[in-house]
């Protein structure tokens, strides 16, 4: 976990009969303006085979932490924000209170360091 960037990692067992396609961290910051794309479960909506999937706008990084405008709300904190691609670029960290559209998430760099510093205490890589 990593309290300065509001992320932690949680990991399970993955059974035999599931598959999961593996995120990949986009190689580059998107421009202000491109679109985004998170896959979230607001207020608990979502479940077998239902993923709400909401289009915002990338607003840009200032090192630490990135803006985007997506709806999100209770429940979508450590959603993926996605480019058109798939490709992850951040999480979910928090919800403006009363502006549910403009969403702050650690930088790219901030989540891949964190990345880095797990993989090398727990070996979330298995190559």
């Amino acid at each position: 976990m990593d309290e300065k960037s509001d992320i932690c990692l949680l990991m399970g067992p993955k059974y035999k009969n599931e598959s999961y396609n593996q995120i990949v961290l986009a190689a580059e910051e998107p421009r202000i303006g491109d679109d985004v794309y998170t896959v979230a479960g607001p207020n608990g909506i979502a479940g077998h085979g239902i993923r709400p999937v909401f289009v915002g706008k990338f607003a840009g990084c200032d090192g630490d932490y990135c803006m985007t405008t997506t709806p999100a709300t209770f429940g979508s904190s450590g959603a993926g924000i996605y480019t058109k691609d798939g490709e992850l670029i951040t999480i979910v960290m928090a919800v403006t209170e009363g502006f549910e559209n403009l969403i702050l998430s650690p930088s790219q760099i901030e989540l891949q360091k964190f990345i880095i510093n797990i993989d090398n205490s727990v070996d979330i890589y298995r190559y």
